[in-house]
């Protein structure tokens, strides 16, 4: 395997890591998602235009357009999760403050577990469930929060709970523990 191989996976290793990161630190930030991802996505796309040189080494490639997407794509998954990982990290979680939210769904999925059937060969497994609440905030936003069955239980729809939430480093809240919550 090439020094170059190497590379190239280290970087794909890297993107995939900061990507799940994000999104799952970004499911406890009182922001549409949307926001941030677009934000670093317009900003890897202007950046691009200047930076896409600096991956010929990685690509092996002189073309603009492969550089410029490589670029793009990971520069983009990077800004997002430091914003989002920086953002929940670095929250002040000395002024943390109880936020009172209205339960306006309780709800499950249906998942499933991968089985082994052969060397190279899965399927699907067995059944198991994932429990979630939706809570609406004071200003009328909502926002989905994935929940342990324990606490399932416990809420009833149409109920108060209290949510631990403080500012996060760039300003945006972000709830501290959800599985805090009462």
């Amino acid at each position: 395997m090439t020094r170059q191989n190497i590379m190239r996976m280290a970087v794909f290793i890297v993107c995939i890591i900061l990507l799940a990161g994000a999104v799952s630190v970004s499911s406890n930030t009182l922001m549409s998602a949307w926001i941030p991802f677009a934000g670093s996505g317009a900003a890897a796309l202007l950046s691009g235009t200047a930076l896409w040189r600096a991956w010929r080494r990685l690509t092996n490639s002189e073309k603009i357009l492969s550089n410029y997407l490589c670029h793009t794509i990971c520069t983009g998954i990077v800004l997002a999760a430091a914003f989002y990982i920086c953002n929940y990290a670095f929250a002040n979680k000395t002024e943390t403050h109880n936020t009172q939210v209205v339960v306006e769904k309780k709800y499950h999925k249906v998942r499933h577990h991968t089985r082994r059937i052969g060397q190279r060969h899965y399927t699907q497994g067995r059944p198991y469930k994932v429990y979630y609440m939706t809570v609406r905030f004071n200003n009328g936003s909502t926002k989905d929060l994935s929940i342990p069955l324990k606490r399932y239980c416990r809420i009833r729809q149409g109920g108060t709970i209290s949510l631990p939430v403080a500012r996060g480093l760039f300003g945006v809240p972000v709830i501290i523990n959800t599985t805090a919550a009462r």
